[in-house]
């Protein structure tokens, strides 16, 4: 288990918190699979495909921030 180093959060920041996870689950992660489908369409070789590659890093950030939120918010 983690230490127990949390900070209260007050209503508010927490509504924004909530806000931010939904915003990245429902609209950011589907505009990335979306990104990453169009680039693999475009050129299907992903190692030389330079926006599959920056799509796939968009969804690794967006992914390791919607862990954090997560977290933040159990």
């Amino acid at each position: 288990q983690k230490p127990m180093n949390r900070l209260p959060v007050t209503a508010a920041g927490h509504a924004a918190l909530e806000d931010e996870l939904q915003h990245r689950t429902r609209v950011e992660r589907a505009r990335l699979i979306q990104r990453i489908q169009e680039a693999i369409a475009d050129d299907s070789n992903l190692a030389e495909n330079s926006e599959y590659q920056a799509a796939k890093t968009d969804q690794e950030i967006n992914e390791a921030r919607i862990a954090e939120l997560e977290d933040k918010l159990a």
